[in-house]
């Protein structure tokens, strides 16, 4: 399945993307945003296998959507991602907890609105299908006992734009002062699919189409 916009389009996480997500990976500056240690090639193709088969785990890669782009194939730009913990009560969380990562690599491509409509696509996806990714998560057994508490995202206390990017869209800062790691914790409770629509329509995001993806941008 991949999802289509006026502005982005989303593609399951696959083998042939593995060399370009390496290439990303090994940028000191992407490794201090993501607070990611660089990955041998191999382990990245591992590290891919278990995007496709973890219930926990939910991602996507953040392509360019244009005329060019399906002329010439998947013009990779960045990869947006959700996990999947649960709260098991603590500091008061009883349900699911889902944290999403967003990030564009391609440095020309940051800044132009890509982040905000590959995001919020995503977000699109997730709440129009949010009963079925749970009951994958719990394994069939609690979807309608545990629902989602929040969405959380942890970003580097210096990364201002990634803060206002996702304050734009209702994640409110859980406290000022950044945690061990020098991060900041933003949430948003109650995402639904009508605030997300609103989102989409306000930043002018339109065209939304989930479509057969068969692993190639040019077999879709």
């Amino acid at each position: 399945m991949a999802i289509s916009t006026s502005k982005t389009l989303l593609v399951p996480y696959c083998e042939h993307h593995v060399s370009t997500y390496h290439r990303w990976m090994q940028d000191q500056e992407l490794q201090n945003l993501t607070a990611s240690e660089p990955l041998t090639l191999e382990e990245e193709h591992t590290m891919q296998r278990s995007w496709q088969t973890d219930r926990d785990k939910l991602t996507f890669i953040i392509c360019l959507h244009s005329a060019a782009s399906r002329e010439t194939g998947e013009d990779m730009i960045g990869d947006v991602n959700l996990f999947l913990t649960n709260g098991g009560g603590r500091d008061g969380d009883e349900g699911v907890v889902g944290e999403v990562e967003l990030m564009i690599a391609e440095e020309d491509m940051r800044g132009k609105g890509l982040g905000r409509a590959g995001l919020l696509a995503f977000l699109k996806f997730v709440t129009e299908h949010l009963e079925e990714i749970l009951k994958e998560f719990q394994g069939g057994e609690k979807g309608e006992e545990e629902g989602l508490e929040y969405m959380r995202v942890r970003i580097s206390e210096g990364n201002i734009k990634s803060i206002r990017l996702f304050e734009s869209l209702g994640f409110q800062k859980i406290r000022e002062e950044p945690n061990f790691f020098g991060e900041v914790e933003l949430r948003t409770r109650g995402l639904t699919v009508a605030r997300v629509d609103a989102l989409l329509e306000r930043y002018s995001i339109a065209g939304y189409q989930e479509i057969e993806y068969r692993g190639r941008l040019g077999s879709v």
